[in-house]
């Protein structure tokens, strides 16, 4: 299977960045490939709530890597999938095919949010500090450099709000309003001027104030501010930074015709998908698999196109090739890549190498309202108001969390979390 964007079209994300490893899943955390929670196969059909994994308040957000974390009332962290370098605070096992209470070592008084990178874990304290695990940020020379229990941030300001966990970098906002980055910075992607890794948090230039949300991609992070406008920065090989170029800037750029109206902005792979206060969908950068849900095969789009949606949208999650999206009704929409079910439909199965779908669909199943997505890689989890999680798509390493190495095109609730 090829990679999109950048990698698809024969090209390397920068110099000295070699081509990623398939599937972003480093598996370099464990000794034994299994899982540490074996569990039959079973049906939904008669099952209680205490069946599946009940009361989660938060779902982590990446559009890396194969693992994903829920956050409990309690402040508890629930994960399941891939353990890359220790990132789930495992060790001796690969991946998990249900979820497991990460350690609570190092976070204080329990979590309010999660991100998950490729190998590495942040997550925002209830008090405020942010922390990370897994494989440290930039990477080592070794395959993990690992930091096995969570471990705060330097260089960050007191009251961290939010957190968001890329490839090999990480951003996070304080309750000041103002951005910071640190990891791997080869692609610009720390916003700071340079290509000068940090270990360090360092501000993000232009947006020391008035940030409320930010997201990470590979090698790409967007920030939405006050004024409802967007600004991004980092490689801009597919077009993916939305200013009209391709050009990589190591300073935040407004994408076009977005000065205005921001809500929410996820980056994935190598596109990147936005909502505004009147519930339009926009999407911009590598289109190969019809993940920008304009309904065109047009390959790359340097600026933001509509995605044709049916009804407004609430929220936007854009993936490895794929996106979704909650709709004002509360259900979820998906476009893009199809191959492995991560649209979450029962759609005609297809031969392509990605199949493609530009235009949104329903995904079946989902009982209640959702407040919550993420879109990974080939997979897709959805949190319901009720606190109960649905995941669907690639399932080879235990990311749908159903105790199953099946792969599913219809979304199958998550095992139980500590009930």
């Amino acid at each position: 299977m090829k990679r999109r964007g950048s990698i698809f079209k024969g090209r390397r994300l920068a110099a000295g960045v070699g081509v990623l490893a398939l599937g972003l899943a480093l598996r370099c955390g464990g000794t034994t490939t299994g899982e540490s929670r074996p569990v039959e196969p079973v049906d939904d059909a008669g099952k209680t709530s205490a069946a599946w994994c009940t009361g989660a308040m938060a779902l982590s957000s990446s559009s890396q890597g194969d693992a994903v974390c829920i956050v409990k009332s309690d402040g508890s962290l629930w994960c399941w999938g891939v353990t890359a370098c220790g990132s789930l605070g495992l060790t001796g096992t690969e991946f998990v095919t249900a979820p497991v209470a990460v350690p609570r070592d190092g976070l204080g008084s329990g979590v309010k949010s999660v991100s998950l990178g490729s190998s590495t874990t942040c997550a925002v304290e209830r008090s405020g500090v942010a922390a990370c695990w897994g494989n440290s940020l930039p990477w080592g020379a070794s395959p993990c450099s690992e930091m096995p229990t969570p471990t705060p941030i330097s260089g960050l300001p007191n009251g961290i709000s939010a957190i968001a966990t890329g490839y090999d970098h990480a951003c996070a906002l304080s309750a000041d309003e103002s951005a910071w980055c640190w990891g791997t910075n080869t692609l610009g992607q720390l916003g700071d001027g340079t290509t000068v890794d940090r270990s360090t948090a360092a501000p993000v230039i232009g947006l020391t104030s008035g940030v409320t949300a930010i997201s990470t991609g590979v090698g790409d992070s967007c920030a939405v501010k006050t004024d409802g406008s967007l600004w991004c920065w980092g490689t801009n090989y597919d077009g993916q930074l939305g200013d009209g170029t391709e050009t990589t800037q190591t300073t935040p750029v407004p994408v076009f015709d977005m000065s205005s109206g921001v809500t929410g902005v996820s980056v994935g792979g190598n596109h990147t998908c936005a909502v505004k206060t009147d519930g339009s969908a926009w999407c911009w950068g590598y289109n190969g698999a019809g993940e920008l849900g304009d309904g065109t095969a047009e390959p790359i789009r340097l600026v933001p196109v509509p995605v044709k949606l049916a009804l407004g949208a609430k929220a936007v999650a854009a993936g490895y090739s794929h996106t979704c999206a909650i709709a004002t009704d509360s259900t979820v929409w998906c476009w893009g890549d199809n191959r492995t079910g991560q649209l979450g439909s029962a759609t005609e199965p297809c031969d392509g190498d990605l199949c493609s779908n530009p235009i949104p669909i329903l995904v079946s199943g989902l009982p209640s309202e959702v407040v919550s997505i993420t879109a990974a890689h080939l997979w897709t989890c959805a949190l319901e108001r009720d606190g109960t999680v649905w995941c669907w798509g690639l399932n080879s390493d235990g990311q749908l969390g159903d105790g199953t190495l099946t792969t599913r095109s219809l979304p199958k609730r998550v095992l139980p979390c500590g009930e």
